[in-house]
């Protein structure tokens, strides 16, 4: 083929050594960033395009890019965002030269590669990344619980289902969906594209299984081509139970059927009676947490299936199917595990059996119902065990173990670096200023706190915290950034000169201390006390409370001060042009909006309801958390199911709306 036709000699070949070089190139992008070996699988595709081209095939050159633009396609839907897609830009660069190349050479058959502002717009309105719809038997297809996941279970199981080799890990459709660490090895609709399916063919995989045969392989390639379907009750269950279930003669949607109802029948039942003597928080949970962790709980490889990191996994058990049946001590399979009736007796590893005190416990949980005390059953077990603990716990002791708490999230950040430090019974404050500053900063707390109280009419006997809020002043903003990374692995928006965090045992508050004006440590203070005592209510979402305490600043004086004037401004300013690029409210309510963008949609809200009838929005939501302690609850109360009232409130088409 001539390329003089069309192309001067030192571009086309500048173009062709770019396709042929592609797998070479490499993305580089700070922050958050879509799997690289995803975007490697794309420029290798290129590579191999121009290789065929090369040799003067331009069918297959073209085949081969129509592949690569699927695959950026689909990688735009699973991105979750537009941000997030930034890291793919070398390669789309790369993919797009390639596609214009051959655009040129009579290919009619080449398909449109869409623009990158395209790609964006399709990352904004992800696509789940997970199917679920029906079981593709139903229709006459390959079914994955019938044709693919028993010679999965039985020749990749050693590597990828027992262990993760690889950062891969197949335990569960919902882990094989996502891939590894090195990128996704499925896609929908595409077997040839598939990963999964080139190493197996190739021979690559798997390594000591046994050899996958032809049958096998066709039908994972057709289960993969129409679609990757599969019951969305079996996303998490493990692939070994679900292999086991449909071999003991019982259909997959049957098994899964059933242990939905047994999962719901467990849960549904958690209500404590009150009339327990052992409670699973407070009593159960730590003796799981001692002797499980590492097996089953924060384990890099789950022994057998059984995942024990919050009551709900606990609930499903493992591959040999649930381990507790409530009132039922001698057919629960966890005592017999525990007593070593059955099979090797856990726990495993060398670890000391179990006390017959503890043991006793656990069988009295069980014979009592096996009822579940804590709150939401995803919840981590170390969190509604730290909840038992503070319930139960004094105001000095929860105060206590929150400074020990704050003093080692200081040594992680700052090392042996020890902090000034100053206390009263509604804070404790610590930072690597001098001691004249500290002890300013607390005052200036105290002033902040009474501010807030007074705005939110809260009650004098309520606190914002049991235990106090820990403060956390810092000098300089790298010093302030490296908390962040350090204490929270996060990157705090350079913007921000003060934030906050609250779970059962920390509550604290961060700031950039500023030693010339105490009235901007007020104002960040009184922003972050405000956003902390709105986060003590249930799922109240951390970009409301962060507008809410900026809302809160602008109520009780904000305006007065320079610093406050200039924050308050600049927040103003910003709403109009963040809600006018939102297309909804899904990403703010899913949770992927950047934290500064949430947090001033969270502040346009709040103050919307405030400007609202003379605040009436904002005094009845205030009163309707007090009443339910609840923020979803309370939102429904006092202005209306939250997302297509949030939608209104900001002109933004609703979900329901448009369903």
């Amino acid at each position: 083929m001539n390329i003089k036709s069309h192309f001067n000699v030192s571009s086309a070949l500048k173009i062709l050594l770019l396709m042929l070089f592609a797998s070479n190139q490499h993305d580089v992008c700070f922050g958050q960033n879509l799997s690289t070996a995803s975007a490697d699988t794309i420029r290798q595709t290129v590579t191999e395009a121009g290789q065929a081209f090369k040799k003067g095939d331009l069918n297959q050159a073209v085949a081969l890019i129509n592949r690569s633009s699927d695959q950026i396609k689909r990688l735009a839907q699973e991105s979750g965002n537009a941000r997030s897609l930034d890291s793919l830009k070398p390669t789309y660069a790369i993919l797009s030269k390639a596609h214009e190349f051959l655009s040129k050479k009579d290919a009619k058959a080449l398909n449109d590669l869409p623009s990158w502002v395209d790609l964006k717009k399709i990352a904004s309105e992800k696509a789940p990344t997970t199917p679920s719809e029906p079981n593709a038997s139903a229709a006459g297809g390959v079914s994955f619980v019938d044709d693919v996941a028993p010679w999965l279970v039985a020749k990749c199981g050693n590597c990828h289902i027992d262990g993760s080799k690889g950062a891969f890990s197949m335990a569960d459709i919902a882990s094989l969906m996502k891939g590894s660490k090195a990128g996704v090895v499925l896609f929908p609709g595409d077997s040839a594209g598939s990963t999964i399916v080139e190493s197996i063919r190739s021979g690559d995989m798997p390594r000591g299984g046994g050899k996958v045969t032809a049958a096998e392989l066709a039908k994972l390639e057709q289960w993969i081509q129409q679609g990757a379907l599969f019951d969305k009750a079996v996303a998490t269950r493990p692939l070994k139970q679900l292999v086991s279930k449909s071999a003991n003669g019982k259909s997959p949607g049957d098994s899964m059927e059933e242990a939905g109802k047994n999962m719901a029948r467990n849960l549904a039942n958690t209500k404590p009676t009150g009339k327990e003597t052992v409670s699973f928080s407070r009593d159960i949970a730590p003796i799981l947490i001692e002797n499980c962790n590492g097996c089953h709980i924060d384990a890099p490889r789950i022994r057998g299936g059984l995942n024990m990191n919050n009551f709900s996994m606990f609930s499903k058990g493992g591959d040999s199917g649930e381990i507790v049946e409530p009132k039922n001590v001698a057919k629960s399979l966890l005592v017999q595990k525990i007593k070593g009736l059955s099979g090797d007796r856990m726990p495993a590893g060398g670890r000391p059996a179990l006390s017959d005190d503890k043991i006793q416990l656990i069988s009295t949980w069980i014979e009592e119902g096996a009822y579940y005390d804590g709150q939401s059953p995803t919840a981590s077990l170390a969190t509604i065990n730290a909840k038992a603990w503070s319930d139960s716990a004094t105001y000095e002791e929860v105060m206590e173990r929150r400074r020990e708490r704050a003093l080692n999230k200081w040594k992680v950040a700052y090392g042996s670096q020890k902090p000034s430090e100053a206390s009263d019974r509604n804070f404790v404050v610590m930072g690597n200023v001098s001691q004249a500053a500290i002890d300013e900063v607390l005052v200036t707390a105290n002033q902040a706190n009474e501010k807030v109280r007074k705005a939110l009419k809260i009650d004098a006997n309520d606190e914002l915290a049991k235990g106090g809020v820990a403060i956390f002043v810092i000098k300089g903003r790298y010093d302030y950034s490296e908390f962040g990374k350090m204490t929270e692995s996060r990157t705090l928006p350079n913007t921000w000169n003060s934030h906050w965090r609250r779970d059962v045992l920390d509550v604290y508050i961060a700031i950039l201390h500023d030693s010339k004006d105490p009235k901007v440590n007020e104002a960040n203070l009184t922003q972050q006390l405000a956003s902390v005592w709105v986060s003590q209510f249930e799922e109240t979402p951390a970009w409301f409370a962060d507008g809410f305490g900026r809302s809160v600043l602008a109520i009780t004086g904000g305006k007065s001060d320079t610093y406050g004037k200039s924050q308050l401004k600049n927040w103003d300013e910003q709403i109009g042009t963040i809600v006018r690029n939102m297309k909804g409210t899904k990403e703010l309510l899913d949770g992927k909006m950047n934290e500064e963008d949430a947090a001033l949609v969270g502040y346009g809200l709040c103050r919307k309801m405030i400007d609202v009838n003379g605040r009436r929005q904002f005094s009845n939501l205030l009163q309707s958390l007090g009443k339910t302690k609840s923020f979803p609850q309370a939102f429904q109360l006092a202005i209306g199911p939250m997302e297509p009232s949030i939608a209104a409130a900001l002109g933004l088409p609703s979900v329901k709306a448009s369903k």
